[in-house]
């Protein structure tokens, strides 16, 4: 998930950004003697650590490719949140696949989330019901992607997503701040990204309730139901 940490000259500084967001990550790999770059996003990123693995979306077991991208991390929920255009408690409530990224054997297929917004966290309270997002989908082979250990969220589930403005309006979708910005509800609490990252554990070792009461603290402001 990529991102710049500059901003226009003369521009005054959003409250706690420290990176901006691309419309869609930019993953560079390794595959074979080639390598696999998505081109709109106007750079590379480098990335280590590429290896199969599988991963269960939706009940069903998927061969999937795992990377790691170059993205920033939060040091805190603070930060996190700070980063966020907005965060809401919502349910997916269907994926499809989206756009192409790259040319050939490089591209990438993008997915298509739709959210059905439960409580708005943090953001505009005037967020529509349903929101879009996009991310990472799968290679041109048709193979998913796991990056940095997010793998994608299955139609039903529930949890808490920090995002920011994708900032295409053709397409109007937001994308997830990065892998630390996704908590889906299970029986055992909190599920994020897969790999250990510290943030991760904390936020994951905490209940829905807390997680949605810390969240709004760090924003500043009173939780909106939709």
């Amino acid at each position: 998930m990529t991102a710049t940490g500059t901003e226009p000259a003369g521009a005054a500084p959003r409250r706690g950004r420290w990176w901006l967001v691309l419309p869609l990550v930019a993953v560079l790999l390794a595959i074979g003697a080639g390598a696999l770059v998505l081109r709109d996003s106007g750079r590379q990123s480098s990335t280590s650590g590429v290896q199969s693995a599988t991963v269960t979306s939706g009940g069903d077991a998927l061969d999937a490719v795992e990377v790691t991208s170059d993205a920033p991390t939060a040091r805190s929920l603070d930060e996190l949140v700070g980063a966020s255009d907005l965060v809401v408690e919502a349910a997916v409530v269907s994926s499809a696949e989206g756009r192409w990224f790259g040319d050939g054997d490089a591209a990438i297929l993008s997915r298509l989330v739709t959210l059905q917004v439960r409580q708005v966290l943090v953001g505009s309270t005037s967020t529509a019901s349903t929101i879009l997002v996009e991310e990472e989908g799968w290679t041109a082979d048709g193979t998913p992607l796991v990056v940095d250990g997010l793998a994608a969220a299955a139609e039903g589930d529930r949890g808490v997503w920090f995002l920011v403005d994708g900032g295409d309006p053709d397409v109007g979708a937001y994308v997830v701040v990065s892998a630390q910005g996704r908590y889906l509800l299970s029986d055992g609490g909190l599920v994020g990204a897969s790999g250990g990252d510290p943030l991760v554990s904390v936020l994951s070792s905490m209940t829905a309730a807390e997680l949605r009461e810390a969240v709004v603290q760090a924003g500043g402001s009173s939780p909106d139901g939709a």
